[in-house]
């Protein structure tokens, strides 16, 4: 059996072949990410509830352990497919992911099938990733459109994060979360290919995804969402620099 450096040096260097992706980039995909706390699983939840027959969610690959939530294990085929490295490493060497990542030694990747079964579906492939893995796919030239999701100011977010950890987390898993926020917001601030959502209305904010994914919206590095995307970079930073 391969270790875990073999594989997380195969994932390092894995390029899908040309003619695979040529066979799927006009799909239309919907790629969502934001800071932890910003609504993201919310929106898509009343996105795919108020329509339907639009869209398809993607199930994505990963070698972690199914975890329990409330005492119940996830379910497999559910928002993951869960398989093991010696899996993970034979799917590599067949190009049977379009894009994959390497995250906690842990293997994270959307296959090619997934992305098949929504052109056959004639719907919208919506995948709720992290800003490599929507990197990965704007360089494959893909037909992607990147929404990033923003809180409408830090005193709200502040709120939103202590309301889902609290009792869960302490200094330096706050730091972490706050760190990598940071590190998100500038990804979305440096590269014109998100566009930029800021979550104050939730049946506004599904609209506007909506109205995104089917191409009705140009314009995606709005000034407005720029400079709160700037601010709240800004607050975290003073933050982390407080704990």
């Amino acid at each position: 059996m391969e270790t875990t450096e073999t594989l997380a040096q195969k994932i390092a260097h894995y390029q899908v072949e040309p003619a695979k992706v040529d066979h799927v980039k006009h799909v239309p995909m919907l790629l969502a990410v934001g800071i932890t706390a910003a609504g993201k699983d919310t929106v898509l939840r009343q996105l795919m509830s108020q329509y339907p027959g639009e869209y398809r969610r993607t199930v994505s690959h990963t070698t972690r352990k199914q975890r329990y939530e409330n005492g119940i294990k996830e379910q497999d085929g559910a928002k993951y497919y869960f398989i093991d490295k010696a899996e993970a490493n034979q799917r590599l060497d067949q190009g049977r992911f379009l894009e994959v990542n390497y995250f906690a030694s842990n293997l994270y990747g959307t296959s090619i099938a997934e992305v098949e079964r929504a052109e056959q579906e004639h719907k919208i492939l919506v995948s709720d990733i992290d800003v490599n893995g929507i990197a990965n796919f704007v360089r494959l030239g893909m037909n992607v459109k990147p929404v990033f999701l923003l809180p409408p100011d830090f005193a709200t977010w502040r709120q939103r994060l202590r309301a889902r950890y609290q009792g869960e987390i302490n200094k330096e898993d706050m730091r972490k979360r706050l760190q990598t926020a940071l590190d998100e917001l500038q990804d979305a601030i440096e590269h014109q290919y998100y566009y930029l959502v800021v979550n104050d209305d939730l049946n506004k904010t599904v609209q506007l995804v909506n109205d995104i994914a089917h191409g009705r919206i140009t314009q995606a590095h709005y000034p407005k969402a720029v400079a709160l995307a700037q601010q709240l970079a800004d607050d975290i930073t003073q933050a982390l620099q407080k704990l």
